[in-house]
């Protein structure tokens, strides 16, 4: 379709393609199979986000997205949408290819805004010469609730303000670097507390409550946002019956289109989460969120998914459910999100001129990651008390068996001159394994790694069993800095903000060489107080 405003869907290939446009799915693996070359080449599928089981290394990354960009520009003449998770800390898909980031709130705590753009030129600079064109961030969600299993360290505080004036200075400094930068999670995911990957979460607050909570980072930045995304979460005040604001047309058009008179590009959450696969049909929810006012549907299925959901759209014009001039408008919103992109970074990726991209990002690389780490490291923040003096007397590190995050942070330890031994506990311990670990730290000094405590709160036992046995000890929260207040007794705590392994080395070289932690912890807990 020629990008017009005047132009019409008059015969079925362009309504097909209108259709596809809309659909951002994932392909699989590290190289581009033949059913995803055919999606977007047909225009069934307008763009890719990206996992990390897309990343092997940095030329494979390149040469997919090269691939992804040349298959769909074989029959469209646009841009196709290539965007990625790549916020940092907890969320970051390409930590072992590119540059890895420190989390939103490690990147708060360091209380310095030149870092914080710093931070995000790198993530920006490395994506764009691999061929992005958007960034699903910034995070501007609240830290309201400790016992938020998806939020924590991915917000940069529990401060509005806060969050407001760091995600203004991010979406900035992505305008700047011509990489288009998301809101999310509209209006707001931080006071929830549940995972919407897995079931529908629920806010109850009313929309006064709202505005003067949640949704005031939102409504501060909206007027340079150029996209948004927004929640699988349910705003039972906004909705009488149960529909997460990613298919409410009250929160989508009502709020957000009319009441902040945001006209840009909205993007729903992932529509496989289970928030919406519990409830909804995956074509039926595609359908619901165009009804709503979205205009990007985050498809990342597998191929007859997205399939499902172009059928399905194009089934609800063909209705009249929905129609042409319905689609026409999100069109018309990609591309005058899409249109102030240079362009020139595709015609050089399908030139071959990717290989001097890799050059330049080979090139900067440990630069970079100095630069990441020593972020990490000046985010590190002493909740309370002192930091201890490994070289003496003989130190157990008890860490969490994560199956997502290494938290290896005696393996740091182990490569200078200091040496740890280290013990390793499931998230949350029974009964048998905390008195089993007692045993063994019996008459060592201990440094405890919590994760999440709020959450997983058998950690609070082993904490009590740990510090009865241990000399010294020293406790870590390896994400959210809400772990200090279960663990009160516990007089020397730190906090990394930041679960990554670029965090845990960065904690490392703070153990190993008693550097004063100069982080300020940017919510709300006062640690040093508690009694």
């Amino acid at each position: 379709m020629a990008a017009s405003k005047e132009r019409t869907l008059n015969v079925s290939s362009e309504l097909k393609q209108a259709a596809g446009r809309l659909i951002v799915g994932k392909v699989p693996g590290t190289v581009l199979d033949d059913e995803s070359r055919h999606l977007l080449a047909s225009g069934i599928m307008g763009g890719v986000t990206f996992f990390k089981d897309n990343a092997l290394n940095l030329t494979q990354l390149s040469d997919l997205v090269f691939d992804i960009v040349d298959a769909y520009a074989s029959s469209n003449e646009t841009l196709p949408f290539i965007t990625v998770d790549q916020e940092g800390g907890a969320v970051q898909r390409f930590d072992h290819v590119i540059t890895p980031l420190p989390s939103a709130m490690a990147l708060a705590a360091c209380q310095n805004s030149v870092v914080l753009k710093d931070i995000t030129t790198i993530n920006a600079q490395e994506l764009k010469l691999l061929g992005f064109n958007c960034l699903l961030a910034p995070v501007l969600d609240v830290a309201l609730n400790d016992k938020n299993p998806i939020v924590s360290t991915r917000a940069f505080s529990d401060d509005k303000n806060t969050v407001a004036a760091l995600g203004k200075n991010v979406i900035e400094t992505l305008k700047n670097q011509a990489i288009l930068a998301v809101g999310k999670h509209f209006p707001g995911h931080g006071g929830t507390t549940d995972d919407t990957h897995l079931a529908l979460a629920v806010n109850e607050k009313n929309l006064a409550e709202l505005s003067s909570s949640e949704l005031d980072p939102f409504k501060k930045n909206i007027a340079e946002l150029p996209a948004m995304l927004t929640s699988h979460v349910w705003f039972s005040q906004i909705d009488t019956q149960p529909l997460p604001a990613s298919l409410s047309y009250k929160v989508t058009t009502e709020l957000l289109r009319q009441q902040l008179k945001f006209d840009r590009l909205v993007i729903t959450d992932d529509l496989l989460m289970k928030a919406i696969t519990s409830k909804w049909g995956l074509g039926q929810a595609a359908v619901m969120a165009l009804e709503a006012g979205a205009d990007i549907l985050l498809t990342c299925g597998t191929a007859n998914e997205i399939r499902s959901v172009h059928d399905a759209v194009i089934a609800a014009v063909e209705s009249g459910r929905l129609t042409e001039e319905r689609l026409e408008k999100s069109l018309t919103r990609l591309e005058r999100a899409l249109l102030p992109l240079s362009k020139e970074r595709y015609f050089h990726i399908r030139a071959g001129n990717r290989h001097d991209s890799i050059k330049k990002i080979e090139a900067s690389l440990t630069r970079n990651r100095l630069i990441a780490l020593e972020a990490s490291q000046q985010a590190i923040s002493q909740l309370r008390g002192n930091l201890p003096n490994l070289t003496e007397g003989n130190w157990i590190i008890v860490s969490p068996d994560h199956p997502r995050y290494d938290l290896d942070l005696a393996s740091f330890i182990n490569r200078s001159s200091l040496k740890v031994s280290e013990i390793r506990y499931s998230l949350n311990p029974t009964l048998e394994e905390c008195q089993t670990i007692q045993k063994q730290v019996s008459g060592h000094n201990c440094i405890f790694l919590t994760f999440r405590t709020a959450i997983y709160q058998e950690q609070i036992l082993l904490a009590n069993l740990l510090k009865s046995e241990c000399h010294r000890t020293l406790a870590v929260a390896t994400d959210a800095p809400f772990d200090a207040n279960y663990l009160p007794h516990w007089e020397n705590y730190l906090a990394t903000f930041d679960p990554s392994s670029l965090a845990m080395e960065a904690l490392s070289n703070t153990l190993c060489t008693g550097r004063k932690p100069s982080g300020k912890c940017p919510t709300g807990i006062n640690a040093p107080s508690m009694k």
